[in-house]
């Protein structure tokens, strides 16, 4: 099974200027030397709601033998002063939060390819959701949740993957949607359909926020 590295970075100072420096620089030190080291870098984010100065990063391994070797080789490089020299030489304070999850079952290979395959031609938006299910009840959760992404993907949003962390809160796990090209509406609707599929997954999980995130340059995801 697949495994999805989640990793964030927030910047200080978080003006604009500072996030935009840092983006560019990313792209230019960082992305190259993650990927000479094995890292398939799925997505580069910036988050459109929550903390400001934040990115998100998912990186995808094949095994977790691809994921030791890639890290491995990741950390011998970072030995030398100079690889992310550029980076560094910015001058802001960057704190790296980083989790390994297993992708789950209804996450799968074809449906990534899907929308890695289909790049629009202008960058789209996407929903992150982060779901927790009740202690001890994960599996009925997955199962569904799996129901409902089934029924309504393709439906005007796609599922582009989803995992679930090995540390942290137990019971959560993470879908990345992207959504339909037209604007998003978000205002108060009544007479909104009743799925059964939407009641069971909703009966089933505990919480769920929602974040957006949108492309940065350097992403696959776009």
């Amino acid at each position: 099974m697949a495994l999805i590295m989640e990793v964030i970075h927030t910047v200080h100072p978080a003006t604009p200027a500072n996030f935009e420096k840092y983006v560019v620089r990313y792209g230019e030190v960082a992305v190259p030397l993650m990927e000479r080291c094995g890292f398939d870098l799925l997505g580069g984010f910036q988050w459109s709601t929550g903390e400001r100065g934040r990115d998100l990063l998912l990186v995808r391994f094949d095994s977790l033998e691809h994921y030791d070797k890639a890290t491995t080789q990741l950390m011998r490089e970072l030995a030398d002063p100079d690889a992310i020299k550029g980076l560094m030489d910015l001058g802001l304070d960057i704190e790296e939060y980083v989790r390994l999850g297993d992708t789950l079952p209804y996450a799968t290979a074809e449906r990534l390819a899907r929308v890695l395959d289909d790049p629009p031609d202008a960058p789209r938006q996407y929903l992150l959701a982060r779901l927790k299910a009740p202690l001890g009840t994960l599996a009925e959760a997955l199962e569904a949740v799996g129901q409902l992404v089934d029924r309504v993907d393709g439906q005007g949003t796609e599922l582009v993957t989803a995992y679930s962390a090995r540390s942290g809160a137990r019971g959560e796990f993470t879908d990345l949607w992207v959504l339909p090209d037209r604007p998003l509406d978000l205002s108060f609707r009544t007479g909104a359909q009743s799925l059964p599929e939407l009641d069971r997954a909703f009966a089933a999980v505990e919480t769920e926020f929602v974040d957006y995130v949108n492309p940065l340059p350097y992403s696959r995801l776009r």
